[in-house]
């Protein structure tokens, strides 16, 4: 990313100060017609926002808060699950409807 930036002649201390999104559309969008560098096709990322990021995490970090995440989540459901059980007519099939996002 680093390579893209500097050939585009963006000054990198200047990247450092956070931009609302609308910011960084007027500065970087294709919408632009040869007025400045655009996403894609002057600068490249890794696929992903770069406007979002507050902070740098090692991989080892972003896999111990998923399974965190994912942990905790499991447990919420299983006792979801549980307490409907409990409060289900017997002659009931129950099934959960887990939405996956």
């Amino acid at each position: 990313l680093r390579p893209s930036i500097l050939k585009a002649g963006l000054d990198l201390a200047e990247l450092e100060i956070p931009l609302s999104v609308e910011e960084a559309r007027k500065r970087f969008s294709a919408d632009l017609a040869g007025k400045g560098p655009k996403r894609w096709e002057d600068i490249w990322s890794a696929g992903h926002t770069v406007a979002a990021a507050s902070e740098i995490l090692s991989a080892g970090e972003v896999v111990d808060e998923v399974a965190v995440e994912y942990h905790r989540a499991l447990g919420e459901a299983t006792k979801l699950i549980s307490e409907m059980q409990l409060g289900a007519d017997t002659s009931m099939n129950f099934t959960p409807n887990v939405a996956v996002r």
